[in-house]
């Protein structure tokens, strides 16, 4: 055993002399050469190396420096939610205001994780679960990396990030942890004004009432979407044979309806599981939807979007949309009853999520859309549109047109290959 410590020892200092890579570069690859479970006896290696000087202070102390650091941090999962309304998105973007910019700023602030390894997010194992796009929030969003654990973080951290952002507990989990693998499900929530669905646009205006009817028709015409189906009409820069467009949509249904007294808007939420969502499909199933349901196009076209033919399909804006939670079924059934972890799981987090919703979700999408009038513009111009008839299959035209997609509202976000939460 002491041979082998020697000899990483040796590797370890090799490593540290090299000045031609950057200190973090350094540090990424002594990590690696470093085994897990002996950071302790490679530390008093180290030190006899150090009494012995046989090898320079400042590279041994380096090399402490590592191992100590490998020694202490462990993976663990946050489980945080967010308002992003005012940040260009979730993921970490150097130079622009991001969530995980916040997050890694604060984690580090907290003594957590060190100055120099904040943003080397390969180091750190970061990874998130779900992408979310610009202005775009979530209610429960699981984070993992690896961070110090000898003491609890989460008062220290929460301290250092604004109200908008909130960490309710930071779990212990296996070192291969992987969010974005191990999600079994996504759940995400579009909360709209119910004039968005009213049947003709006469009838889009601010006290307008939803009815039974309307609610039942709007639930069969989402029901469509349940199923495998190729989303290739319903995201950007995809072929509509490519196999990542193929999606599992799990559920989709509808909220109750609600009335916010202050500005007299009612709204509904529509509730979708999936396996995981393309770079904005859900505003586009949403769009598209609206369509059907103010009968600018026929029921048919959503049907018709799942094959090879070419639709451009509506984007309905982003301010409504919000990712509510993921499930991690497999994680916890083969690790969260093994003596050792936990599952992963919110309902003991049920109640401080709901009034972190309540008070900074919630409250940003009814006052803008109020004030912006966000989806009353996006009807507008929606209205414009001309929505032809299905063609007869006999019609040899599969790049017919249907429907437009309407101008780009303010605050969508910039164009990516990447999918949205896979999101």
């Amino acid at each position: 055993m002491r041979r082998k410590l020697l000899a990483t020892c040796s590797e370890t200092i090799a490593v540290v002399s090299s000045n031609k890579r950057s200190k973090s570069e350094i540090s990424e690859q002594c990590e690696e050469i470093i085994p897990e479970n002996t950071t302790m006896e490679l530390q008093q290696t180290v030190q006899g190396a150090k009494n012995e000087k046989s090898v320079d202070d400042s590279k041994l102390e380096m090399v402490k420096s590592v191992t100590a650091v490998k020694m202490n941090r462990k993976m663990v999962a946050l489980f945080i939610s967010y308002n992003g309304f005012g940040y260009l998105g979730m993921q970490f973007n150097s130079g622009f205001k991001t969530i995980e910019g916040e997050l890694l700023e604060a984690i580090c602030k907290a003594g957590a994780i060190s100055e120099e390894n904040k943003f080397q997010l390969g180091q750190l194992k970061f990874q998130r679960t779900s992408k979310t796009d610009k202005g775009v929030s979530a209610v429960r969003q699981i984070v993992s990396l690896k961070m110090d654990v000898l003491k609890d973080y989460l008062e220290g951290i929460n301290s250092f990030l604004p109200p908008q952002i909130r960490i309710f507990r930071i779990l212990r989990v296996t070192q291969s942890f992987n969010g974005k693998h191990f999600c079994s499900s996504r759940f995400y929530n579009y909360v709209s004004p119910t004039f968005a669905f009213a049947p003709t646009y006469e009838q889009t205006y601010e006290g307008y009432r939803i009815d039974k009817s309307t609610m039942d028709r709007l639930e069969r015409v989402l029901s469509i979407f349940k199923g495998t189906h190729n989303f290739h009409n319903y995201t950007s820069a995809v072929k509509a044979k490519d196999p990542s467009c193929n999606r599992y949509i799990i559920n989709v249904k509808t909220g109750v309806p609600f009335v916010d007294q202050k500005t007299n808007l009612e709204f509904v939420s529509i509730h979708l599981q999936g396996q995981s969502f393309m770079l904005h499909q859900i505003r586009k199933m949403v769009g598209i939807t609206i369509a059907v349901m103010k009968n600018f196009a026929k029921e048919e076209i959503i049907s018709r979007s799942f094959k090879l033919d070419t639709i451009e399909t509506p984007k309905a804006p982003s301010l409504g949309l919000m990712l509510d939670k993921q499930e991690f079924n497999g994680y916890n059934s083969k690790f969260g009853k093994d003596g050792i972890h936990e599952e992963i799981e919110w309902d003991s987090l049920e109640k401080e999520v709901v009034e972190f919703r309540d008070n900074y979700i919630y409250p940003q999408v009814i006052e803008q859309e109020a004030d912006s009038k966000s989806m009353f513009t996006w009807l507008g111009n929606l209205k414009k549109h001309n929505f032809v008839d299905i063609p007869d299959q006999s019609n040899k035209q599969t790049d017919q047109q249907i429907c437009e997609e309407s101008n780009q509202e303010s605050g969508d976000s910039t164009k990516s290959k990447l999918t949205e939460e896979d999101k």
